[in-house]
């Protein structure tokens, strides 16, 4: 009896420690379990939520493509393209003159006087005026070559193109056919022209060699002069309708010659609307010379530099209106 009522209470207590000793396991056990979970949950929603931003961000944002959405909504890339573009159809990156833009109030003074600015208003533009303005305007950096390098000057002479040229006086801008075409289907959405006469004259200087793997040849240099023209005008708007998005204007010529100037109300010269000079100042900061207003820029003639999208979801430039 003693030996049992020894060994009874000892049961016991080997029992009660035993359940005590499996309560903090089976919690411990139940805790990291909900941790599991709750991590599991956690991870599912920072999954759903970093989906729905991506997804937003590819819907609001530039990826790859000029306008992403079928929206009359223009994001930035597009403005920033098509008002690019038209600057270069005006003149921009020419090389000559002066090139302004206030991204304030949209008011810009492009220097234009080697353009064929009549002929781009009228919707006149040759193949061979596309292609001057993308070798003049364009920015692709192989552009210098020399005619002391012999295959150059194989190459053009081989096209008869630049006999009367004196090269002593002139640079050479060489751009292989690749890049020019790549340039000028951007611009105008088609593949461009292989022109081996040279267009002389006011726009011209430039002339297609095949002797080099295909390479356009554009003479810079020798336009010299007393006169200066330049395209001034202000954006109102880039609109989108479809597939076509619009660079809304109004925009004059300033005519420049021997320190004084004409600021005439249309692109192709028309009436004169403000006369300037003869001025001291050498014109050296255009937009405080000239001094114009909100009202002055509404008095210019309006116009509507009209682009389309292509298949690669570029816009290039398809008339004026």
């Amino acid at each position: 009896m003693d030996n049992q009522t020894n060994y009874l209470p000892n049961n016991t207590s080997d029992t009660e420690e035993s359940k005590k000793t499996a309560t903090p396991t089976t919690i411990l056990f139940l805790v990291f379990i909900v941790a599991i979970l709750a991590g599991f949950s956690l991870f599912a929603y920072a999954t759903l939520l970093r989906d729905q931003n991506n997804t937003t961000s590819s819907t609001n944002s530039w990826n790859g493509s000029a306008n992403p959405s079928n929206s009359d909504e223009l994001n930035e890339y597009v403005k920033r393209d098509v008002r690019q573009k038209m600057f270069r159809l005006l003149g921009y990156s020419n090389g000559f003159g002066y090139e302004s833009y206030n991204s304030e109030d949209g008011t810009f003074i492009l220097g234009n006087t080697y353009m064929p600015v009549k002929e781009l208003i009228s919707n006149s533009l040759t193949d061979s005026l596309k292609v001057y303005i993308t070798l003049e305007t364009t920015s692709i950096n192989e552009k210098y070559c020399s005619y002391s390098n012999d295959k150059v000057k194989s190459d053009i002479d081989s096209t008869g193109a630049f006999d009367d040229v004196d090269f002593g006086y002139s640079t050479i801008d060489c751009i292989s056919y690749a890049n020019a075409n790549t340039d000028y289907n951007d611009l105008f959405g088609e593949d461009i022209p292989k022109i081996t006469d040279s267009i002389k004259g006011r726009f011209g200087d430039f002339t297609y060699g095949q002797n080099i793997d295909g390479y356009y040849y554009h003479i810079m240099g020798g336009r010299g002069g007393t006169s200066a023209r330049y395209a001034v005008g202000k954006i109102n708007s880039i609109t989108k309708e479809g597939d076509f998005v619009k660079v809304n204007i109004n925009a004059g010529t300033l005519w420049i010659e021997r320190g004084s100037g004409k600021l005439y109300s249309s692109i192709d010269s028309e009436e004169v609307y403000k006369s300037y000079g003869p001025t001291n100042t050498g014109w050296d900061d255009l937009e405080t010379d000239l001094g114009l207003t909100d009202e002055d820029y509404a008095g210019l003639k309006t116009y509507s530099f009209v682009f389309k999208k292509n298949s690669d979801d570029i816009y290039s430039f398809v008339n004026v209106e």
